[in-house]
């Protein structure tokens, strides 16, 4: 059998490309498939990759031996680029998987289209052939909301990658004791900055007793300079821009008490044994205060947006709740624990 795993994006650092890249890394290195992946010549994701086992095909390049008897893996978002990339493969498997809560928006506006029934008629379309696979609860639950009609639950889940430093940390105590350090992990581009902007002024709006809040920012993005960062008075912000590999894992483990993060990011927190948050997914300027800890997500979610955050079955709590919990004697020990 062979494997295409296809995601041409020219953003630095991406969960969608660290997904499809491991998922191609492990097959090919597991089994006897042959797997690839395909992204633009110079996608700085596959420096990264440059002395492994994966092979990485040119997205500018042609390819003789691509054929319909390959399997293809795609995002919801991508259909479009992808059709037109292999239009000659009449009869080619696609597997298509809906990655992110703005997926089907981010689908719809490549199209152009705006009329309801016909959005609908093509998300039929996916649920008649059965080609519509889910990252986690959160995706799966849009879609059959949007359909009136409930999708089969079929998940290929996320993952974090393996940990490159050996380092053991202690979990008992603050990296301060007169601190919180949190950090927030994620992309600052346009699809989410706004779920950084709702948690500074959250985040602003927080006193707790004995301790001052830090937030430490890793990422970068085409929307920072959104960010007034003089704006916020009651924490202190240090913006570390991309951290990446080892040097991530490092400073995690060095600087950091509490995580928060979306997606795929939030599992890089918890790999180290840090106590982790999840943000709820907002797409404009406005204040919205229900989070989740990363270990009762017990229904595959990783994200979820404001208008289904609530139908979930999870258990949401204000921010402020959320840190005093954290701070409380023991707690943060317990909570390392159970990440």
């Amino acid at each position: 059998m062979k494997i295409l795993f296809f995601h041409p994006h020219r953003q630095r650092v991406s969960g969608g490309l660290t997904y499809f890249y491991e998922l191609a890394k492990f097959i090919g290195e597991n089994t006897e498939h042959e797997t690839y992946v395909m992204n633009f010549r110079y996608a700085h994701i596959n420096n990264l990759y440059k002395n492994t086992s994966l092979k990485i095909l040119n997205y500018e390049d042609e390819y003789d031996f691509i054929n319909d008897e390959f399997i293809f893996f795609t995002y919801l978002n991508m259909i479009p680029t992808f059709l037109q990339r292999f239009q000659k493969l009449e009869n080619a498997k696609v597997f298509i998987i809906n990655f992110h809560v703005s997926s089907w928006n981010i689908f719809f506006s490549h199209l152009n289209e705006k009329r309801i029934a016909y959005r609908k008629n093509l998300i039929e379309l996916f649920y008649k052939t059965n080609s519509l696979i889910f990252m986690d609860d959160a995706c799966c639950h849009q879609s059959s909301k949007m359909l009136d009609k409930a999708f089969p639950e079929h998940y290929v889940p996320v993952f974090s990658k393996p940990k490159i430093l050996k380092k053991e940390r202690t979990i008992t105590t603050f990296i301060n004791e007169n601190e919180i350090n949190i950090a927030y992990l994620g992309r600052l581009d346009n699809d989410k900055i706004f779920v950084l902007l709702n948690l500074l002024e959250i985040l602003d709006n927080i006193e707790l007793v004995d301790k001052k809040i830090v937030l430490h920012i890793i990422g970068d993005g085409n929307s920072t300079h959104l960010i007034n960062f003089q704006k916020y008075k009651n924490i202190k912000i240090f913006f570390r821009s991309f951290l990446e590999n080892e040097e991530l894992e490092k400073y995690i483990n060095d600087k950091v008490d509490l995580g928060i993060a979306l997606g795929m990011a939030s599992l890089e927190f918890a790999k180290e044994g840090i106590p982790t948050i999840i943000p709820p997914f907002v797409d404009k300027d406005i204040p919205f205060d229900k989070f989740i800890w990363l270990n009762e997500c017990d229904k595959k979610t990783l994200g979820a947006d404001i208008n289904s955050i609530t139908k979930l079955g999870l258990n949401f709590y204000s921010l402020q709740e959320l840190l005093e919990d954290f701070i409380a004697p023991n707690k943060k020990q317990e909570l390392s624990e159970l990440v």
